[in-house]
C-alpha cells in the first residue's frame, strides 16, 4: 500500500469519538465504535450512573473559628503545637530512659537480696557451729579435770 491509499483508509475510518490508538489496533470498520463511546483494551464499558445527590457537608464551629482568624494567629497556633509536639518528645524520652534506669536499678536490688540471703544462711551455719564446739569444749575432759582441781583444792582450802 502506498502512502495515499493509507490516508484515504485512514479517512474513511476517522469518526467523531475514535482514538487514533483504537484505529492502529482495528483491522477492520466493523470493531470501529459506531456510537461515538471509546473502547477499553477491545472491551465496550458501561457507562457509570451518576452519582446520587448527597447533603452537602457542614463546617463544623471549630473550623469557622480557624478559617475566620487571621494568618498570624495561626502561625502562632503551629508554632505553639510545634512546641508541644517537642516537649511530647522530650517527656516521652525522658520516661523511656527512667523506665530502663528502673528496670536497671530492679535487677540490681535483687542480685544484692540473693547475695544477703546467701550470707545470712552461711552466718547461721557459722552460728550452729561455734555454738556445737562450745559445747563440746565445756563438756570436755580437759573441762572436768579442771572442775574436779577447783573442787579439791576449795575443800583443801576449808
Amino acid at each position: 500500500m502506498t502512502k495515499q491509499e493509507l490516508q484515504k483508509e485512514l479517512k474513511a475510518k476517522v469518526k467523531p469519538g475514535v482514538k487514533p490508538s483504537q484505529l492502529k489496533r482495528s483491522r477492520s470498520l466493523g470493531e470501529l465504535p459506531s456510537n461515538g463511546s471509546s473502547f477499553d483494551n477491545e472491551r465496550h464499558i458501561p457507562k457509570v450512573p451518576p452519582l446520587p445527590k448527597s447533603t452537602p457537608l457542614v463546617k463544623s464551629k471549630s473550623t469557622e473559628r480557624i478559617e475566620s482568624a487571621p494568618s498570624s494567629q495561626l502561625e502562632q497556633l503551629e508554632a505553639k503545637i510545634s512546641v508541644l509536639e517537642l516537649k511530647l518528645e522530650i517527656s516521652q524520652r525522658e520516661l523511656t530512659a527512667k523506665e530502663a534506669e528502673k528496670h536497671i536499678l530492679t535487677d540490681q536490688l535483687t542480685l544484692k537480696q540473693q547475695e544477703l540471703e546467701e550470707k545470712r544462711s552461711s552466718l547461721d551455719s557459722l552460728n550452729k557451729e561455734n555454738q556445737e564446739l562450745r559445747k563440746k569444749l565445756e563438756t570436755s575432759p580437759a573441762q572436768e579435770f579442771d572442775h574436779s582441781l577447783f573442787a579439791r583444792h576449795q575443800n583443801l582450802k576449808s
